[in-house]
């Protein structure tokens, strides 16, 4: 008996414990915030945003979440100046450094800042550093060989006036040397890796584009340990760029493929490759008529098995306008691109997707935006979400139920797809629209597993709305091959 009651009281603390794993947050902001970076410190969750105030201050605000998506503590960093932390970088397990741009207005000059501060939201150090009137636009780092932090970035959004850098800092920020990189084309900088014998840089390229071809290519270039060019081979996919090692001489790293000359169409995807350019396999998701976009800042990251999240934005356009909606889709894949399973959040707004993160349990955190277009001054609500390893989003009274967990498989499909649906009533309904809205398909659905026949759909990609007592609680897509 006591054994019996052991065991029923560790299986209800297992269930309180999974039932957190899962969360869903909406801060509901001016529409002139944005989320940069995130990082995941001793079972804390930091976040980096930036707010606008007017046309000359912004500020950074870190914020700190408990692993359930609850605020535990803010900080303001500066009020004054135009600036944002673009990078937050683990130091230890207690201390993270955030990197990032400040506008001086007194100097009239644009700063590289590196702030280091304590789990606790103490600030340790506060630096600006000076290399050009630009600063730091997009950065990505790794280690050192001497477990200092080295920095590759470029100092402008613009491509006409971009130049990549390396910069190299100590774990308390301290800078310790810098050295412009001279390419021959206009490049962003993406992110780096370090290998065995150099660090593999990407590089968003526009100078292997002049043409007008239908496919674009990034760049990898080979530095080495010295930050001399050794080598480097052309990468598809193109555009925001997140890579990792697979094996020592193997990488993944996604992005998009376009379809054509005047950007109708763009596959979201991962490419794995070798340090020689030989691709070795590759998974792409999208529609031809579609613009799927990688998430802005890390759209791709793995967990501790090697598995990977993939998110990005359906229907993309980066003129946002009351008549857009887009879904924001995460894909999880095995380490050989298998697809496991896809979420999608939206449909009735236009969301965006800013960044991933790994979690504990090897779910993801994402974080993201949406465009409240039923607001009088198109609010933005910034968002963010735990999904779990298995792809559990689990309801709660936080969970708004547009978002509660529907199973759709297989997706893309054929002849049919199953359905498995956990609901709180037991009699729903679901309806599939094409993507002009036109109603294709009406069908009662239960509790449980539920089969869904398709023949005689035509090929393409579907709106699933899923509804209960006549009200929509979830919308997703379905694409049939």
């Amino acid at each position: 008996m006591k054994k019996l009651l052991v065991t029923i009281l560790f299986s209800l603390l297992l269930n309180c414990v999974f039932a957190q794993s899962s969360f869903y947050k909406v801060f509901i902001e001016n529409k002139s915030s944005g989320l940069n970076a995130s990082i995941t410190v001793n079972s804390s969750l930091f976040l980096s945003i930036t707010k606008l105030l007017n046309d000359t201050i912004a500020y950074s605000q870190i914020n700190k979440y408990a692993i359930t998506g609850n605020l535990v503590d803010s900080i303001i960093l500066d009020e004054v100046n135009f600036n944002g932390i673009h990078h937050l970088i683990k130091v230890d397990n207690n201390k993270i450094l955030g990197v990032g741009k400040s506008y001086n207005y007194d100097l009239n000059v644009s700063t590289t800042w590196v702030i280091l501060f304590d789990t606790s939201l103490n600030i340790l150090e506060n630096n600006n550093y000076i290399f050009d009137d630009y600063g730091i636009a997009l950065l990505n780092h790794c280690k050192d060989a001497d477990g200092n932090i080295l920095i590759f970035g470029c100092n402008s959004a613009d491509p006409a006036n971009s130049k990549e850098f390396f910069f190299r800092i100590n774990q308390i920020g301290d800078s310790i040397d810098f050295k412009w990189i001279d390419f021959p084309g206009l490049e962003y900088a993406m992110d780096i890796l370090k290998g065995k014998n150099g660090y593999y840089c990407f590089l968003e390229s526009q100078y292997f584009n002049q043409q007008p071809s239908i496919n674009t290519y990034n760049q990898v270039v080979k530095f080495t340990y010295d930050l001399e060019v050794d080598t480097f081979f052309s990468l598809l996919p193109s555009n925001k760029n997140s890579a990792f090692w697979l094996t020592d001489s193997t990488f993944v790293a996604s992005g998009h493929k376009k379809l054509y000359q005047f950007d109708s169409g763009r596959y979201l995807g991962v490419v794995e490759m070798d340090t020689l350019g030989n691709v070795l396999n590759e998974f792409w998701y999208g529609k031809e008529d579609t613009v799927t976009q990688p998430g802005a800042f890390q759209n791709l990251v793995m967990n501790h098995n090697k598995e990977m999240y993939l998110g990005g934005i359906i229907n993309f356009n980066i003129y946002v306008n009351p008549t857009d909606t887009t879904w924001i889709v995460i894909n999880k894949l095995d380490s050989n691109l298998n697809l496991q399973w896809q979420k999608f959040i939206g449909g009735d707004n236009y969301y965006m997707l800013w960044t991933l993160d790994t979690a504990a349990d090897g779910g993801c955190y994402l974080f993201g935006s949406r465009w409240d277009f039923a607001h009088p001054e198109n609010k933005l609500d910034l968002m963010m979400a735990k999904i779990g390893p298995n792809g559990e989003f689990l309801s709660s009274p936080e969970i708004p139920h547009s978002l509660m967990e529907v199973k759709i498989y297989p997706n893309p499909g054929r002849d049919y797809f199953m359905l498995d649906v956990r609901l709180p009533e037991q009699k729903n309904r679901i309806e599939l629209f094409d993507l002009n809205g036109k109603a294709c398909l009406y069908k009662e659905i239960q509790n449980g597993n539920n089969t869904i026949n398709t023949q005689n759909l035509p090929t393409g990609m579907y709106v699933f709305k899923i509804f209960t007592k006549e009200k929509e609680i979830l919308s997703g897509r379905w694409v049939k091959n």
